[in-house]
Formats: structure tokens, sequence, C-alpha cells
């Protein structure tokens, strides 16, 4: 009976020691990936008002304001788009709208 015990505390310890290093390095994995979204994000956020002005350049205030929502837009969805490639197959894809 003690040695039955024995043997499912050291699986229950194996078992928990492994799910402890997979959760670990796909936590690790997961925030790299969002770091390097949010860098890209950055990046792009850099280079709007260059971009921008160049698209803008005489054009009146109402379409200059619909020009950089739609850069803005265009911005965030590519974030968006990036960030759930990263999520996909993994137990966080579920949070993706649909």
């Amino acid at each position: 009976m003690w040695l039955l015990c024995t043997d499912q505390l050291r699986k229950f310890k194996e078992s928990t020691q492994k799910h402890a290093d997979d959760v670990s390095e796909s936590e690790t994995r997961f925030m790299a990936n969002c770091c390097a979204v949010i860098d890209n994000l950055w990046l792009h956020l850099q280079t709007a008002p260059k971009l921008l002005g160049m698209l803008c350049e005489g054009l009146d205030r109402d379409v200059i304001e619909a020009k950089t929502a739609d850069q803005l837009k265009r911005t965030i969805r590519y974030a968006v788009m990036e960030l759930e490639e990263q999520l996909r197959g993994t137990s966080l894809e579920r949070l993706l709208p649909c």
C-alpha cells in the first residue's frame, strides 16, 4: 500500500513539474510574441506622421482626418492580425473574436 501511495505521489510531482515547465515555456513564448507585436505597432505609429504628411499634402482638413483615421485603423488591424496569428493553436485562441 505504501509503495502504491509513494508511486502515485511521484507521478503527481512529475506531472506537476511537467505542467509547470510547459506553462513557463508557453508564457515566455507568448510574452515574446506580444512584445514583438507591440514593437511592430510602435514602429508603424512612429512612421505614421511622415506617411500621413506625404499622403495628405495639399488636402483639406476633412480629407486629412479621414486618411489619418484610415491609416491608424489599418495599423491597429495589422497588429491585431499579427497577435491573432500568434494565439492560433494555443489555449488563448478562444479569446479571439470570431
